[in-house]
């Protein structure tokens, strides 16, 4: 008999039919299973919703697991997300948000809880193999040498260390919401905080740099779960205003960490450029208003903040998938 843990809930928002049984295959295999399950189901044509018998499969396979099956906002990704955290009771648990299409393995849960706990951290997040859409491993990620070369379990995820590392470059060695738990309590409180959440399109990096700033996250050493890369993900739809969003919000993290003092002016800098050049790559064409702020802003030595605020502030007024929480 399989431990099953009620203090952890696990929330899938699915979309991706052709992924989803392997993922969930990862969560059955788990050494520790969740007290809770909840799937929102945003895919076209509401496969699981709709199909009553694999539903009654899915329970079955997850004994002493509470399961429920609710119907996705059809909006975006973080409106999903934020559904299904709106329906969890999250007092007292911890949350994991499971992407459609990412794998774990059986000891995801047992090492992210028992690490959590031992170090009483709100946020951990482990290391994790890249994987191609036939779930062959095709790489891991480059992470700081502090990291790579640790022999501890776990360590504290500094701040500092993120800004310096991931900003300038534009490189989220980190990962995705997919391999970190939460203390759920403390990751709404995050989220509906505008003083400390500014990552809308970056909500992974975003939420682990304000967990950083508050000495609350954890980065363990170990691969524990892979990411897939596929033809079908977002970021792979360079015209989506989710890709967009992915690279507009690079700046508002880095105009934060220079303020801050964090990364110095000509780190920021850097990462603007970066933007700007791939915004120009991507959407000049379709959105020049944007490519001639991004260009403004520049010229002010990236120093002028009401250019790129006003820019941003524009750019999420039209964005669907924007919850006013993460402004």
């Amino acid at each position: 008999m399989k431990i099953v843990d009620d203090q952890l809930c696990t929330v899938i928002p699915l979309y991706k039919k052709e992924y989803f049984l392997t993922t969930i295959r990862g969560v059955m295999a788990q050494t520790v299973l969740p007290g809770e399950l909840r799937i929102s189901d945003d895919s076209p044509g509401g496969f699981l919703i709709n199909d009553s018998n694999l539903q009654a499969a899915l329970k079955d396979s997850l004994p002493g697991v509470k399961l429920s099956c609710s119907t996705g906002p059809k909006i975006g990704p973080m409106r999903n997300i934020r559904q299904l955290l709106a329906f969890a009771n999250l007092e007292n648990k911890y949350v994991h948000i499971l992407l459609d299409d990412d794998l774990i393995w059986p000891n995801f849960y047992q090492r992210h809880l028992a690490y959590l706990r031992e170090s009483s951290a709100k946020c951990s997040v482990s290391l994790r193999f890249f994987i191609d859409e036939a779930g062959s491993p095709i790489g891991s990620p480059a992470v700081p040498e502090v990291i790579a070369n640790s022999r501890e379990k776990y360590v504290s995820l500094d701040y500092s260390l993120i800004a310096r590392s991931a900003i300038p470059s534009l490189n989220n060695w980190m990962g995705e919401l997919s391999n970190s738990v939460f203390d759920g309590i403390s990751l709404l409180r995050l989220w509906n905080s505008p003083a400390e959440f500014r990552a809308h399109g970056l909500e992974d990096i975003g939420t682990f740099a304000g967990f950083s700033k508050l000495d609350e996250a954890i980065f363990i050493c170990e691969s524990l779960s892979c990411f897939r890369a596929s033809s079908s993900q977002n970021t792979q739809k360079k015209e989506s205003d989710t890709w967009k969003a992915a690279v507009l919000g690079w700046v508002p993290l880095s105009e934060m960490a220079s303020k801050e003092g964090a990364i110095s002016l000509t780190e920021h800098y850097a990462c603007v450029q970066r933007v700007a050049n791939i915004f120009d790559n991507y959407f000049k064409g379709s959105d020049p208003d944007t490519s001639r702020g991004l260009a403004q802003y520049l010229e002010s030595g990236a120093q002028n903040s009401a250019i790129f605020d006003a820019l941003w502030t524009s750019f999420l007024a039209t964005s669907p998938d924007y919850f006013p929480g993460s402004k």
